[in-house]
């Protein structure tokens, strides 16, 4: 893909109360099909937290307590419609893909996009994706600084990899308040940097 086209991925909205309306069909979803095998499943990324401009993407995380249930999620993730796409290099996260845009079946026409994963309870993966929203949450000061940081790449990044691993220093840094350690800070820092996951 050339950087005009990506760049043109690139957009930023104001918040929107829809939203969380929007995840919580998709999580009305998700508890029908997969009753009794996960343990919890959370909306993060920027979407997840009122007032924070954003991608229009909804990142949405179930968790299991261990990995016993996750051939039988992934096989009813598949009959709903999504891709299993393995761990795409992350330890502990399962991505899944929307094959269409009727995916998953049973939401009503017109859904959100949105990035689904299964997350196994303890892993970094998930800790960033929780820690990072709920400071972002209890922070209006750090929540304005983000937005506008992301607001300003947006504009000037030359590649979603590029957006994505510009946002790095901050990232890192609320996440080093929110006390996680050296080693899971370096992993963090170099799959941002490297484009691997955008930490929304």
């Amino acid at each position: 893909m050339n950087q005009d086209n990506d760049k043109a991925l690139i957009t930023i909205e104001p918040y929107s109360p829809h939203w969380p309306i929007e995840y919580q069909q998709l999580r009305d979803v998700y508890e029908k099909h997969l009753k009794g095998l996960y343990h919890d499943i959370q909306h993060v990324g920027s979407t997840s937290v009122e007032g924070l401009a954003a991608k229009p993407i909804l990142d949405i995380d179930i968790i299991l307590g261990d990995e016993s249930a996750l051939s039988e999620i992934i096989s009813r993730l598949q009959q709903i419609g999504y891709r299993y796409m393995g761990t795409m290099g992350i330890p502990g996260r399962h991505a899944f893909a929307a094959a269409s845009v009727d995916v998953p079946i049973g939401v009503p026409e017109g859904r959100m996009d949105h990035h689904l994963y299964v997350c196994m309870q303890g892993t970094l993966a998930l800790e960033n994706h929780i820690r990072f929203r709920d400071y972002l949450r209890n922070h209006p000061e750090a929540l304005i600084e983000y937005a506008k940081l992301k607001q300003g790449l947006a504009v000037t990044a030359t590649s979603m990899e590029s957006y994505v691993s510009q946002k790095t220093a901050f990232i890192i840094g609320v996440l080093q308040i929110c006390g996680l350690g050296d080693d899971a800070i370096g992993a963090i820092r170099s799959a941002n940097e490297e484009g691997i996951i955008d930490i929304e």
